[in-house]
């Protein structure tokens, strides 16, 4: 048997389809044998090098995200809306404490409180002088009104009433129901608003016939000097919960700034994430899981 090897050998390069193994059994020179040998050798731990890297690569699991767009239907979402002003400043100068914070916020910026209007004369003749704050810039102004704002167990008398807030509501083209629209507070913007559909609604369509129509007034004449920066509404967009007591949306967090005198037009989107947990189980198909942990 081992006299039939070197001649099943050469009949095995000479017959052979793979690439590299003919070449060698037809050189004529040891030189090229070699040469032929050396190539092959070198493309087969290339091959080997490239099937390791894939198989490193899928023991990774990888993220893989697949998109996929379709049209239907969409659950109408609540909308949070407030006024970036927390309170009429006509109501706020009649809170001693709280025409300090803005008489000390004026004086400290070089600014006659005056000029914000000639009636607030009558308020600094009216309160007499106090020990100051302290206030060295308008962060400590806003965190001392807020704090003084919060002392308020109901905001009825100073903040700006609801009639004078939202001019008119429409729902699906009728006007909206007193109780889909209710009133709460938040600790910057004071008494905000939320509308929520009685009954569970889902939109097909785009446009206003099938969706909310608000016409709110900003009331830009009552705002605060350096308390509220700039005028306009601030409004969250988020998931109908079914729970009825589910907590507020943090509106400077998740809010989104709406300019005054001026159409602004939102329209939705449905995104849904399928997470497969791999099985590492760094993610779940629970909503709990995070994006960014699936993601590395």
């Amino acid at each position: 048997m081992p006299k039939h090897i070197p001649k099943i050998c050469k009949e095995f390069t000479e017959y052979t389809s793979m690439h590299g193994i003919g070449r060698f059994g037809s050189a004529q020179f040891l030189i090229q044998k070699i040469l032929w040998m050396l190539l092959f050798c070198a493309c087969i731990a290339y091959c080997l090098f490239q099937t390791y890297s894939l198989y490193v690569q899928f023991q990774s699991e990888p993220t893989n995200t697949l998109m996929k767009q379709s049209y239907g239907e969409i659950e109408f979402p609540k909308v949070s809306f407030c006024n970036l002003n927390p309170m009429k400043f006509s109501k706020m100068l009649e809170n001693e404490k709280l025409f300090q914070i803005i008489n000390e916020t004026a004086t400290k910026n070089q600014v006659e409180l005056t000029e914000f209007g000639l009636y607030l004369e009558k308020y600094l003749k009216m309160y007499q002088p106090q020990a100051p704050l302290g206030i060295e810039s308008d962060s400590d102004s806003k965190n001392l009104f807020y704090r003084e704002m919060a002392q308020y167990s109901t905001l009825d008398e100073v903040a700006q009433p609801r009639n004078e807030f939202i001019i008119s509501c429409e729902f699906e083209g009728v006007k909206c129901n007193t109780s889909e629209l209710k009133p709460y507070r938040d600790e910057f913007y004071g008494r905000c608003y939320k509308f929520e559909p009685q009954v569970s609604t889902k939109q097909a369509s785009p446009g206003p016939q099938g969706g909310l129509t608000l016409t709110l007034n900003a009331e830009k004449e009552e705002y605060i000097p350096f308390i509220t920066g700039s005028a306009g509404v601030i409004m969250d967009i988020s998931k109908k919960s079914a729970n009825p007591s589910s907590r507020n949306p943090s509106m400077k967090i998740t809010g989104t700034l709406l300019s005054p005198q001026t159409e602004t037009n939102i329209a939705l989107k449905n995104v849904e994430y399928k997470r497969l947990p791999g099985s590492k189980g760094k993610c779940s198909k629970s909503a709990n899981s995070s994006v960014a942990v699936c993601s590395k």
